[in-house]
């Protein structure tokens, strides 16, 4: 084992693993110190990547299940709202081997992996960072933390945690249909001030879930039975997995030589939750000053400002639709599905703002559409 690496990352997810590439790519010595005994296990994510991201992220796409070309929106009463992409959107991956597959690149360029190992500590000595971990020690002079959902060592360094959370459940069905669209529906009864969705992982089998912010697997286990009408299936008691998932990044994301990425730092997108995006877009901002640092002695502070410049109105908008969406009672759902229906120029002017990856242009006009709709019953 090396004495001394240029960066530590604690955490061996897709950001930890994407990060440590690319470092390593540019020639620095990484290692990267994972609390799991091996990658990719147990994750509950619904693992829907744009095509963009792929593209630009150059992500595995041994990973991939099945292409998304169209979303459904269904009403309370079953009105169906179709949205038919040109090309593929997105892609449902496995996150076992998109974890494993990017993991494996980052180790192919270099950087040494430790599993098993969780972080108990962080301390700085001689112009370095010394990481403990069940027994074991590291040196680094860069420490990127990229945990998850854990925020314990944040805490410890008084960095802070996410003022608040949603939950997501999930459960994978034996669901038939057409594995290139994702059922999206809405209903204040079912799931209220949210969603769920149905995504395909192929022709027989879905990924059934919803974000809330508590009881979330009371109310999936109830919308499966009554809504999607599967009162016998067995598996809903012990199925259904929950995660907790940031709402709002956490006050500090950065402090001396250590940076925080990813979900450890929250962000993850306000309206659906996907965190996968915008770690990797805030990942190459944090590869970005800290390759300037390595090779030119640059401070890394800005990399806070930075990062929530970029994504503060991707944030932000996704609260106060959230806000709009917890007014609306099945009624006016109801009207709002048979007023984009009967109102197709309202859609042309609509769909071109669509973009899967930053939603604030098409949720700022959707919720000032919707605000004056609630004025004007």
């Amino acid at each position: 084992m090396k004495n001394l690496y240029d960066a530590a990352v604690i955490g061996g997810g897709p950001i930890g693993s994407y990060i440590a590439q690319k470092l390593s790519q540019s020639g620095f010595e990484v290692c990267v110190i994972e609390q799991k005994d091996s990658i990719g296990e147990a994750v509950v994510c619904t693992g829907l990547i744009s095509k963009e991201s792929f593209q630009r992220y150059e992500l595995p796409e041994k990973s991939i299940l099945t292409c998304i070309k169209s979303f459904s929106f269904i009403s309370p009463k079953k009105q169906e709202l179709k949205y038919f992409h040109p090309d593929i959107l997105a892609y449902v991956v496995d996150r076992s081997i998109f974890d494993r597959a990017l993991a494996k690149k980052a180790q192919t360029a270099g950087a040494t992996y430790f599993l098993g190992k969780c972080v108990n500590s962080i301390e700085e000595s001689n112009r370095c960072y010394k990481i403990s971990a069940d027994g074991k020690s590291w040196d680094a002079k860069y420490v990127v933390i990229a945990t998850g959902v854990n925020y314990r060592l944040q805490n410890m360094l008084g960095m802070g945690r996410p003022q608040r959370f949603l939950y997501g459940s999930q459960i994978e069905l034996p669901i038939n249909g057409d594995d290139t669209n994702i059922e999206i529906h809405i209903s204040q009864q079912y799931i209220p001030g949210s969603f769920a969705w149905i995504t395909p992982i192929n022709k027989k089998m879905a990924r059934v879930g919803m974000i809330l912010e508590k009881n979330g697997r009371a109310y999936l286990r109830r919308f499966i039975k009554k809504r999607l009408g599967m009162n016998n299936y067995t598996g809903l008691e012990q199925g259904i997995a929950v995660k907790p998932i940031a709402y709002g990044p956490i006050p500090r994301s950065v402090k001396g030589k250590i940076i925080i990425v990813g979900e450890a730092a929250g962000q993850v997108k306000t309206t659906t939750g996907g965190g996968i995006f915008m770690g990797l877009f805030c990942a190459d901002i944090a590869i970005e000053k800290l390759v300037k640092a390595f090779k030119k002695g640059a401070t890394i502070d800005d990399y806070d400002t930075t990062w929530r410049s970029a994504l503060s109105s991707e944030l932000e908008i996704g609260k106060k639709v959230r806000q709009v969406a917890s007014r609306f009672n099945d009624n006016m759902i109801e009207r709002l599905f048979t007023f984009v229906k009967n109102n197709q120029p309202w859609v042309s002017f609509l769909t071109p703002r669509i973009n899967f990856d930053f939603h604030s242009d098409l949720f700022y006009y959707c919720v000032k559409a919707f605000t004056y709709l609630l004025k004007n019953p």
